[in-house]
C-alpha cells in the first residue's frame, strides 16, 4: 500500500496557441503528499497555479502525466465519466471565493456536498462520513449555531470557514484550497492556516493551498512549491528546499 494519498509525476498542461505566440504550458515534475500533510503551492499571479490545481482536481481535461495516483487508485487508467466520480468522492476543491450555494443554509449546503461524494465505488468506505459530523466540525471552527444561516447573513470569516467544512465533510483524501486567506485580516489568515493543518490530521486528508502569503507559510513550516525557472529547465512548479 503507497504511503502517499497523492502521487503526480511529469503533470504537463498547455494552453491553445494563439496566433504565432507559442503555448503557455504548465509542468509539475514530482508532488507526493502524504495523509494529514498541508503544502503550499507559491508563484506570481498568471504563472498557473490555479490551473494546475483544476488539473490535480480532475475538474481540467487535456492534461498529460508519467503517474497520477489518489492512494491505490490510477487515475490515468480512467475514463472521463470515472474520473469525474473520483473527483466528486476522493478529492475536494475549496475555491478563492464562494464555496457555498446562496440560496441553501450551511446545513443544506453540508447535506448536498454529502449527496454528491456518495458514490460506493470510490467513497472512503472506512469511515462513511454523516451530516452529524459536520455538525460537529462546525462546532470544532466556532460556527455551529449557524448552520441555519444563508451565506449573505455570515461574516466573510464564517462563510470561509463554513466552505472549509463543505469541503471537507465527506473525507476526501485530498483537498485543493485556492487562495483561502485573500480576504481576511493577518490574524483570521493565521487562524485559518493553523485550523486547515489540525484539520488536515484529524480528517487524515492531504491540503495543497494555492497562497501569496509566503510569511504565513513560513510560519507554519509548510512544504513549498513554487514557480520557478532552473538551468536549462522549462518553468515549472518546483519543490523548494528551505
Amino acid at each position: 500500500m503507497s504511503e502517499f494519498v497523492l502521487e503526480v509525476c511529469e503533470l504537463n498542461y498547455a494552453y491553445p496557441s494563439a496566433g504565432d505566440e507559442p503555448p503557455f504550458k504548465v509542468r509539475l515534475p514530482k508532488l507526493r503528499l502524504r495523509a494529514g500533510e498541508v503544502c503550499a503551492l507559491t508563484g506570481l499571479s498568471g504563472c498557473g497555479k490555479s490551473t494546475l490545481l483544476e488539473c490535480l482536481g480532475c475538474v481540467r481535461t487535456g492534461f498529460e502525466a508519467e503517474v497520477f495516483r489518489l492512494g491505490e487508485l490510477d487515475v490515468l487508467a480512467l475514463d472521463d465519466n470515472r474520473r469525474q466520480l473520483v473527483r466528486k468522492s476522493l478529492l475536494s476543491f475549496m475555491p478563492q471565493q464562494g464555496g457555498l450555494i446562496p440560496f441553501l443554509t450551511v446545513r443544506e449546503n453540508l447535506k448536498l456536498q454529502l449527496e454528491i461524494a456518495a458514490h460506493d465505488e470510490f467513497l472512503r468506505l472506512d469511515r462513511l462520513p454523516t451530516l452529524e459530523d459536520g455538525y460537529a466540525l462546525l462546532e470544532s471552527l466556532d460556527i455551529g449555531d449557524l448552520k441555519e444561516r444563508y451565506p449573505h447573513e455570515l461574516s466573510i470569516g464564517q462563510r470561509q470557514r463554513a466552505a472549509f467544512c463543505k469541503a471537507l465533510i465527506h473525507r476526501p483524501l485530498v483537498l485543493l484550497i485556492d487562495e483561502p486567506t485573500s480576504a481576511l485580516d493577518p490574524r483570521k489568515a493565521a487562524a485559518l492556516f493553523s485550523l486547515m493543518q489540525r484539520c488536515a490530521k484529524d480528517y487524515q486528508a492531504a491540503l495543497l493551498v494555492v497562497t501569496h502569503d509566503l510569511k504565513l507559510v513560513r510560519e507554519h513550516g509548510l512544504r513549498r512549491f513554487a514557480y520557478a525557472t532552473r538551468p536549462q529547465e522549462t518553468p515549472a512548479f518546483w519543490e523548494l528546499k528551505s
